[in-house]
């Protein structure tokens, strides 16, 4: 996502308010419709200025399928994700003080997640427990994820489980 116009938008939502800091946010997803609702409801829960990334983790690698595939099957299923990843993100309504932006890798889930965000690239994760259910296919995998993690985890639920429940109601249950 490197065009002029979100270039400009990104200098724009730097220099409006220096001394303010741009938080940033990860999202990984596996760019399903029901979830855009819930990722809004998350993300207006923040002020100030946002730096968003959805992420998204292709299921495949070489050595996750012992060699049955080459690089370039690889190469291909990370454009085609890439392309459902954008579609995905342009249903997500527009903020004026936040920027999104993308990440598509290859591999395992908890492991490509885990590296991201102990990397110190981002300042909160947000994990949507039915999709992260469906990414690592193990709610253990999830709790490790947020246990090893160094920076603070939000996780949050479905829209068929909430029935109606705001976000914020749902992580006080969840205490």
């Amino acid at each position: 996502m490197g065009t002029k116009k979100e270039f400009d938008r990104k200098v724009k939502l730097n220099s409006k308010d220096s001394h303010q800091r741009i938080l940033r946010v990860l999202i990984p997803t596996t760019c399903d419709q029901y979830t855009v609702s819930n990722i809004y409801s998350i993300l207006n829960m923040f002020d100030g200025f946002l730096r968003i990334t959805f992420f998204h983790v292709v299921p495949l690698s070489i050595d996750t399928l012992n060699d049955c595939i080459d690089t370039g099957d690889i190469n291909y299923a990370k454009s085609v994700a890439e392309k459902k990843l954008y579609s995905f993100i342009k249903m997500i309504p527009k903020r004026e003080n936040a920027v999104y932006d993308y990440r598509i890798s290859a591999g395992r889930s908890k492991e490509e997640i885990s590296k991201i965000i102990n990397g110190n690239e981002y300042d909160i994760i947000a994990l949507q427990v039915g999709e992260m259910s469906h990414y690592s296919h193990s709610i253990f995998d999830i709790l490790e994820m947020v246990n090893l993690s160094n920076i603070p985890v939000i996780v949050f639920g479905n829209d068929n489980s909430s029935e109606g429940k705001k976000p914020q109601e749902e992580m006080m249950e969840a205490d």
